[in-house]
């Protein structure tokens, strides 16, 4: 067994050189699928396979690892795809020698193909009327899937149906709504005919998906029916199961007499699931969902940039979701979706309850490590939500015409000791963070534009200075040196915050009047840092820049 896993993990490294991929991180043997082509040259790009017509319109792919350049201004896909069709899905089958080993799956386990028992149960409990809360509490407790105990869920519905302040009409959501979901799980079948890959850490991978699709797998994480990914045993997948959430919010968020907080969140879920009743499975085709792992393959050295600093916006109203950017910043646990479905209130767990169909990538995005971001583009925007934390309520439907729009999840060094941070291997490695989710120069259907050339903006705000404990004005500089190694511009939100806010503008101004290079901002942020971590540290970050240029 030793003697094949070193067998595979030799050719890998020769898959990978030929494919002139270098990994920060040493490559794990028993986890690659056959993703590269060792018949591919050197100097060229693997094409991704051309579409294919598909009625239900899936459509899952998975790239091979080069398709980020060790080059600063690469792009992260291939050009050869189309953007108006979906591409098709690569082989499952495994390259020699990884077909020796032990190989954990690389796909979903989608209910219907964990086995005819749990199949027939979900096919038995689903095909029943369901006309009230009492009756949907019977169903929970008959199917009981899910990770929380059914005595926990079973509350939430009659409570929450109860509450004067509840958005969702009952028997809207009982004559209408909650039939839809049941006939989504139950379509299951003929909905996915192809498998959903698993996007393992450092393989850079894409699933794309229809909004029909994305219905279906969320109507089956209502009723807690979707198993956990479980992949290779190192890799945790975050868990997609919606019942969770109704648990958790029958603990933290109704007891108080509001729906707000978990509840709050669970309740711009129940909304998107009111509002896709009033679309056909035709209707829920005409848009593409791509999930995309980002790698940087090569680390970037900081001190020998020569970009100028570009110049940045900055907002003291307004929120990410609102801006007119290209691109939104998540502010991401290393799990996609953080705690979502745990009862987190901030930043991903808010922006994941208003545009639903984010929630389908835990089921499929292993954990984030330091050299990788995941994208999500053209996920929907279904409601507003006004609030914060264990504030935060639903606010209105919402109806959403912008195009084109890309989520990307980046997780800041998590600084609850305020030093660790300020360390080299700190900043660079949320230097490396931003850079791969602002370097994506593609279009919402995963290819890369190569006829756009206006600079990208990034709409972004206090990454990373929650409950991670970062510094506001260090995440600011280093997010304006990664953007401005990408290429982009920021577009930054201070949330109210007038003071940091009049800061901000003015630093950023300073810095662009001056023309300095983002090689010289990182030296001097270094050298601030190496004086916090001594404790001779004379002021803050931006008095120290002002002093240095």
């Amino acid at each position: 067994a030793a003697r094949v896993s070193l067998l595979a993990a030799a050719h890998l490294r020769r898959l990978c050189v030929s494919h002139r991929y270098i990994p920060l991180v040493p490559i794990r043997p028993c986890i690659f699928p056959r993703f590269f082509s060792s018949s591919s040259s050197s100097s060229s790009r693997q094409s991704l396979p051309r579409a294919s017509s598909s009625h239900q319109g899936v459509i899952t792919i998975m790239g091979n690892s080069n398709s980020n350049s060790s080059n600063n201004n690469s792009s992260n896909s291939d050009s050869s795809a189309h953007h108006d069709r979906p591409p098709s899905p690569v082989s499952s089958s495994f390259s020699s020698p990884l077909e020796l080993l032990n190989v954990e799956p690389h796909y979903v386990k989608l209910p219907f193909e964990e086995g005819d028992d749990k199949w027939s149960r979900i096919t038995k409990a689903l095909s029943q009327r369901i006309p009230d809360p009492e009756a949907l509490d019977a169903t929970f407790e008959e199917l009981n899937f899910g990770t929380s105990n059914a005595s926990n869920i079973m509350p939430f519905f009659k409570q929450y149906f109860n509450m004067p302040d509840h958005k969702v009409d009952r028997t809207r959501f009982f004559e209408t709504a909650l039939p839809r979901i049941q006939q989504l799980v139950l379509d299951m079948p003929t909905i996915f005919k192809e498998k959903i890959p698993l996007l393992y850490p450092q393989m850079c991978g894409r699933v794309v998906l229809t909004p029909l699709q994305a219905a279906c797998l969320l109507s089956s994480s209502f009723f807690g029916a979707l198993s956990p990914s479980r992949g290779n045993s190192q890799y945790i997948f975050p868990s997609c199961d919606l019942s969770q959430l109704w648990g958790v919010s029958t603990i933290l968020g109704l007891p108080q007499g509001e729906v707000r907080g978990p509840a709050g969140i669970a309740e711009c879920i129940l909304h998107y699931f009111d509002r896709i009743t009033e679309r056909t499975d035709d209707e829920l085709q005409q848009r593409r969902i791509v999930f995309e792992r980002h790698v940087l393959p090569q680390g970037i050295d900081w001190r020998k940039s020569e970009r100028v600093v570009t110049p940045a916006t900055v907002h003291l109203e307004g929120t990410i979701e609102d801006s007119d950017a290209q691109i939104h910043a998540d502010f991401a646990n290393q799990y996609l979706g953080g705690g979502v479905l745990s009862g987190g209130c901030v930043q991903e767990e808010i922006l994941f309850g208003i545009k639903p169909e984010c929630l389908v990538g835990m089921l499929f995005c292993a954990k984030m490590e330091p050299n990788e971001s995941i994208s999500i583009s053209n996920a929907e925007q279904f409601a507003t939500y006004t609030g914060y934390g264990r504030k935060v309520k639903f606010g209105k439907p919402f109806l959403d015409t912008k195009q084109n729009v890309k989520i990307v999840a980046m997780d800041a060094v998590v600084s609850q000791v305020k030093s660790i941070q300020w360390s080299r291997a700190s900043i660079v490695r949320d230097l490396h963070k931003a850079y791969i989710a602002f370097a994506n120069n593609t279009s919402s259907s995963g290819t890369e534009d190569t006829t756009t050339t206006t600079t990208q903006t990034v709409a972004t705000g206090h990454w990373g200075c929650g409950a991670f404990g970062g510094d506001k004005q260090l995440k600011f500089i280093e997010q304006l040196m990664a953007a401005s190694e990408a290429g982009c511009r920021l577009a930054y939100y201070a949330f109210g915050e007038k003071d940091i806010c009049d800061q901000m503008q003015q630093i950023q101004t300073y810095l662009h009047d001056r023309n300095v290079t983002v090689g010289t901002l990182y030296a001097c942020t270094r050298e601030y840092g190496d004086r916090v971590l001594n404790d001779k540290s004379e002021g803050d970050l931006f008095e120290f820049i002002r002093s240095h240029f």
